[in-house]
């Protein structure tokens, strides 16, 4: 087991804290090098989106009435088709009993219509009556059906008024907002409730102008969620035109169909977009030696390991990218802590 404890090392006009301990000797044939090479590799540049419903919007009224029944509030979940609200029905109910009535009356009369066709039919073969009665009668028995179709139309509008009173949820999904309640008179075009559906989520950034022209799409975009998870997106939309204030892009790109609660509206994501390729230098993370502003790198020369301070970049999969200080070609060691113990605990200038 190795024991560590820590002093105070003067390094370049700053006191660094060092780590002194017992450790086990380095091979006789020195400490593993690793030499510094140039990867290629993807280029990101990294913006904020959001989680934002593809469906969502405010369900309003369409008929006139007194609210008698609200069976939902704010973040309740619903179902598609689901009676959401309830509206009085005394005025529509009634306009559906005249509609049906009419068409009653006019199927009666479309009866009497034809059958007095059928006679004057016979009569005309007899020539007890002329033409002219008989084009009379033709005309009558058509009007008649022609009532009988605006009556069963007055049944359906009256039927839709009817159903109007019964405010269904357009798809499964969330209330969000509430903006009427039990006993409130409405009108037409009145919003009612409002709510999104969780099935298709999408994500939505803004991408600055400068980098618009360079995205290449071709190699999609990096998706990373707040629990950790990432997506390679391919279908995007990025708006046509730059917003006023920030001339930025808005670019939206679909999420795939989800089941449950998986992502929620309003999670802020982070979103790579793809600028093409790059060169880059990455060491392992035992080969940095970070302690309070120290970042550095022992890199061998013909004296022996020197220490050289570095500037890094982003850490992936425990590759580290140097920024500054390295070179391609160069040679490092690959445990930069066990050669500070090897020199008893000191840094190397």
């Amino acid at each position: 087991m190795r024991t560590r404890f820590f002093s105070l090392i003067p390094f370049g006009g700053l006191m660094l804290l060092a780590c002194i301990g017992s450790s086990a000797p380095l091979a006789a044939d020195g400490p593993a090098t690793l030499t510094v090479t140039s990867q290629t590799e993807a280029r990101w540049w990294w913006v904020d989106g959001q989680l934002e419903p593809v469906d969502q919007g405010t369900v309003a009224a369409q008929t006139q009435g007194r609210i008698t029944a609200l069976n939902v509030d704010v973040n309740d979940m619903v179902e598609a088709g689901e009676v959401l609200l309830e509206i009085t029905s005394t005025e529509q109910a009634a306009g559906l009993s005249r509609a049906e009535a009419a068409l009653t009356a006019a199927q009666a009369q479309q009866v009497e219509s034809d059958n007095q066709l059928v006679r004057m039919q016979a009569l005309l073969a007899k020539g007890t009556v002329s033409r002219r009665e008989y084009d009379s009668a033709k005309a009558a028995a058509q009007a008649a059906r022609g009532n009988v179709n605006q009556a069963k139309a007055a049944v359906v509008q009256a039927k839709e008024a009817v159903g109007y009173t019964r405010v269904l949820a357009p798809y499964a999904g969330v209330v969000s907002a509430r903006h009427v309640s039990v006993g409130e008179t409405v009108s037409p075009g009145q919003p009612l409730l409002s709510g999104f559906a969780l099935t298709h989520m999408r994500v939505v950034a803004d991408v600055p102008q400068r980098l618009q022209g360079q995205l290449q799409t071709q190699q999609g975009f990096n998706l990373r969620l707040a629990d950790g998870e990432n997506l390679t997106l391919t279908d995007y939309q990025i708006y046509r035109y730059a917003d006023p204030a920030s001339h930025s892009f808005r670019l939206r790109l679909p999420l795939p169909a989800q089941e449950g609660l998986h992502w929620l509206p309003g999670e802020w994501v982070k979103l790579g977009l793809p600028l093409g390729e790059r060169q880059a230098l990455r060491l392992p993370q035992s080969a940095i030696l970070q302690q309070s502003e120290l970042t550095a790198v022992y890199v061998v020369t013909a004296k022996g390991p020197q220490l050289r301070q570095v500037k890094l970049g982003d850490s992936r999969d425990g590759q580290v990218e140097i920024l500054a200080g390295l070179s391609a070609g160069e040679q490092v060691l690959q445990d930069a802590w066990a050669q500070v113990s090897a020199q008893g605990g000191h840094y190397a200038p």
